[in-house]
């Protein structure tokens, strides 16, 4: 019993040093510059202290519980930051962009809890660990999505008068029936077919670019910024939001699960159409670079004199996980 014991013990110990060796190396790893993992420190202090804090939102204890098992995962973060630094780059503090940043977060995670039930992707692995179905069933995991999606609309709905209307119409319009939830229609009836490119491009700017877009039209709006230049950013998050989706593509051919944090190859085995599997490696890294070029063309219409948005182009042609 005491040997049986010990190793236990030993087990725990080691599996909680892996679990903080990740949560530092999955940090590390995607700090596209100093101001960027500034950006990213301060959104994880919202999450973790201001979000469900004493001055936050307050919520049923049992739910709050299930939904910061999704939202407290080691992860990149990339959406909540990137709306931060598009925030930065038109000359506003970040404080500016805490309610908009949690609510893209919350959207996001919901739809990966969403994403991994059996009546969709049918995942087990999530940000490193047990999707949040296969840890508490999929009850609570339907329910804990439910709650993150409506949280981020209360969270929006806080902004100052006359702006939380157009950012509760532009992040509804990039989640919903147009934007993500579209996308993942589109995906499951394109699933088993064989579908062209032009297909494709229309689930991936539905699915994953409408998300990430709107982390430039929010931070726009947010910077009371005129309706062309919100027209420039919108484009341009599409691009971004194509790239973004072209690399994981490429990355759940090439890359393995302790990078990506969640299941590889799991697009193939079920027959969905993607970049990797409709042109190839090398054709879709040739696609990766044409959407590139448009991004950078569409960024200089902007002329910022200082941005990281250029260095994030750069992170997302090469980034490995």
């Amino acid at each position: 019993m005491q040997k049986w014991y010990l190793s236990t013990l030993r087990l725990v110990c080691k599996e909680r040093v892996d679990f903080n060796l990740h949560r530092h190396f999955d940090h590390s790893l995607y700090m596209i510059s100093k101001a960027w993992s500034k950006r990213s420190e301060r959104f994880e202090y919202w999450l973790q202290t201001w979000l469900f804090g004493a001055s936050g939102i307050k919520g049923l204890d049992r739910c709050v519980s299930l939904m910061n098992y999704s939202l407290n995962a080691p992860c990149k973060r990339f959406r909540p930051v990137l709306l931060l630094t598009n925030l930065e780059a038109l000359g506003q503090p970040m404080e500016h962009g805490r309610n908009a940043a949690l609510a893209i977060e919350c959207i996001h995670t919901y739809s990966l809890i969403h994403d991994d039930l059996p009546s969709m992707d049918d995942d087990d692995l999530r940000r490193g660990q047990p999707s949040l179905h296969r840890k508490h069933g999929e009850a609570q995991a339907i329910l804990a999505g439910d709650a993150l999606l409506t949280l981020a609309f209360e969270l929006l709905g806080s902004e100052p008068a006359g702006l939380a209307g157009p950012m509760v119409v532009e992040l509804a319009r990039a989640a919903g029936m147009n934007g993500m939830v579209a996308g993942q229609i589109l995906d499951i009836e394109q699933t088993g077919k064989l579908g062209g490119l032009e297909d494709l491009e229309q689930i991936h700017r539905c699915k994953t670019a409408a998300m990430i877009s709107v982390c430039f039209t929010l931070a726009a709006l947010r910077a009371h910024q005129p309706q062309n230049l919100i027209n420039v950013y919108r484009e341009l998050g599409i691009l971004v939001g194509m790239m973004f989706q072209v690399r994981d593509d490429i990355l759940d051919v090439i890359s393995n699960e302790s990078n990506l944090g969640k299941s590889i190859r799991k697009d193939s085995s079920q027959g969905k159409l993607t970049t990797a599997t409709l042109l190839g490696i090398k054709g879709a890294e040739t696609y990766l670079s044409e959407l590139n070029e448009q991004a950078q063309a569409k960024l200089n219409q902007l002329n910022f004199s200082s941005s990281d948005l250029g260095l994030v182009l750069e992170f997302l042609i090469k980034r490995d996980h």
